[in-house]
């Protein structure tokens, strides 16, 4: 599993490290902080819609790789594990990206990193 201290403070790869460590502990609270603020925007703090897009836990996160886009976008391929029933695991890859943004819908290269919360729902 990936941990934010891998990682370089203020880094796109640190934020998704947080992201999926808060989804591990199920702390939605700190997983909506690591979205970006579109994102936040679109969820605005509804526990309840965010335990149903990641109401399957992850036991395992690793980044296989990871690029930049542009300065505001960053895209990493990351394999994730998780359980779908008791003793059910899939293991899948997927693109996700974390968005660089100073305001709701405003990409901005001085702004905060945020997980797209659509690129990281996991599908069966």
């Amino acid at each position: 599993m990936i941990k934010p201290e891998q990682f370089k403070e203020g880094t796109p790869e640190r934020k998704l490290a947080e992201f999926y460590e808060a989804w591990q502990a199920m702390a939605w609270e700190r997983m909506i902080k690591c979205l970006q603020k579109t994102s936040r925007a679109i969820v605005r703090e509804e526990c309840e819609l965010v335990k149903h897009y990641f109401r399957f836990k992850p036991v395992d996160v690793e980044i296989v790789e990871g690029k930049y886009l542009n300065e505001m976008v960053f895209e990493a391929r990351v394999k994730i594990s998780y359980k779908i029933a008791r003793e059910v695991m899939k293991t899948v890859e997927t693109k996700v990206r974390v968005v660089k943004e100073k305001e709701a819908m405003l990409p901005d290269p001085d702004g905060e990193w945020g997980v797209n919360h659509l690129t990281a729902v996991v599908v069966i």
